[in-house]
């Protein structure tokens, strides 16, 4: 397998990939890309310089904007030290992504999207298999607000796991905010595959510091979160559940809430192949120190999964789910919430227990050719200690 020099700048990467054959690996030199669109689209390694992932560390690759599109599969995108820009996947169905340092000043960065294959939906799981989108190692701090580590878009899987996460939450987007959310003719239509939440994540043995909103918004599909270590902001909660109350009707005309009656939601929490119950499993999770519990409406939120919604008020009344804790109606960033634990429901959508049958996929992933001896993290963002 070949090696490939390239500047750090999009044009000279680009050439480079141009150049090179599946399996090759592109070295790009220290320096900073401020912009434009690398795309790989064969199935290399684009590696940066410098020892990562470290938040003080120098003679990086840097990006300080501009666009990293991965869609082939057995790529790797890794040790980039990065002030900005952002990371897509789409169009492949497994790949790596490890070794980045995120060190942004923005609150509202959405760093990694990932968009899954249109089939997911109609097809059996990859969970415990290679066949996913692998995020890990990385060092990922940002400013608050609404900053996303990842956001899984519609039909997305993900593994997330040994980051380190500072000020920012994984995201799994729902049915309503993908694909024709905003295009009232085309959202109510199913046979757009992207009117899809999320298909599935695994999120193990991670730490997020000083989760402003939560450290992870969850709002359909399935999953295993398990061995996370997170310490929420003030105001803030450490997992969070929720489905979009939203007029919805399968006749075409969204003219219909989506409420307790009309359980189950379309890829809603526990979701699975083909709208089957598939539930998400959670389990050795922490939350400002205290075992992550199932909902519990009266809190503490810090360490209680929050079944919730961010309805429209005529919903609300409709459906018959205000919150019946007052206190839960001024959230961070002032939106109003509702109660949905009756249709995310603890010990049917999803269990506070390991999931049986499930197994880990190896790590170190195996595009990085280190064997099988798992690393520590060091030089976390937030003082947090590594799993």
């Amino acid at each position: 397998m070949a090696t490939w020099n390239a500047d750090c700048n999009a044009d000279s990467i680009n050439t480079a990939i141009g150049n090179a054959s599946a399996g090759d690996t592109i070295a790009v030199a220290s320096g900073t890309m401020s912009s434009g669109t690398v795309t790989i689209n064969k199935a290399v390694y684009v590696i940066g310089n410098g020892t990562l992932p470290s938040k003080g560390s120098t003679g990086n690759s840097i990006v300080s904007g501009g666009l990293f599109y991965i869609y082939t599969n057995d790529s790797r995108l890794g040790n980039f030290k990065y002030t900005s820009g952002e990371i897509e996947v789409s169009g492949c169905t497994r790949c790596l992504i490890d070794h980045l340092t995120l060190d942004s000043s923005s609150s509202s960065i959405e760093f990694i999207t990932v968009f899954g294959p249109d089939n997911a939906w109609t097809t059996d799981h990859t969970m415990g298999s290679g066949e996913n989108v692998f995020v890990e190692d990385c060092i990922l701090g940002a400013n608050n607000g609404s900053a996303q580590c990842v956001q899984i878009n519609y039909n997305g899987r993900v593994v997330f796991r040994y980051n380190s996460i500072d000020r920012m939450k994984f995201d799994v987007h729902g049915l309503w905010s993908n694909g024709y959310a905003s295009d009232p003719e085309k959202r109510c239509n199913w046979d757009y595959p992207q009117n899809h939440s999320g298909r599935h994540c695994e999120v193990y043995e991670n730490v997020f510091t000083n989760s402003y909103m939560c450290s992870m918004d969850i709002r359909g599909g399935t999953g295993v979160i398990y061995n996370n270590t997170m310490t929420a902001a003030t105001g803030g909660d450490c997992i969070l559940f929720r489905e979009y109350c939203i007029s919805v009707g399968d006749d075409g005309n969204c003219s219909r809430c989506m409420c307790v009656a009309d359980y189950p939601l379309r890829d809603q929490i526990g979701r699975g192949k083909n709208q089957a119950l598939e539930p998400m499993y959670l389990w050795g999770n922490t939350g400002n120190g205290h075992a992550i519990q199932g909902y519990v409406s009266d809190g503490p939120p810090s360490y209680t999964i929050l079944s919730e919604s961010m309805p429209s008020a005529t919903c609300m009344v409709a459906c018959g789910v205000e919150h019946p804790n007052p206190g839960y109606d001024d959230m961070p960033g002032g939106e109003t919430w509702a109660d949905f634990s009756d249709i995310i429901k603890e010990n049917r959508d999803y269990y506070i227990s390991q999931k049986s049958g499930y197994s880990a996929y190896t790590y170190p992933h195996p595009l990085r050719g280190e064997g099988g001896t798992q690393r520590t993290i060091t030089g976390r963002l937030g003082g947090g200690t590594g799993p």
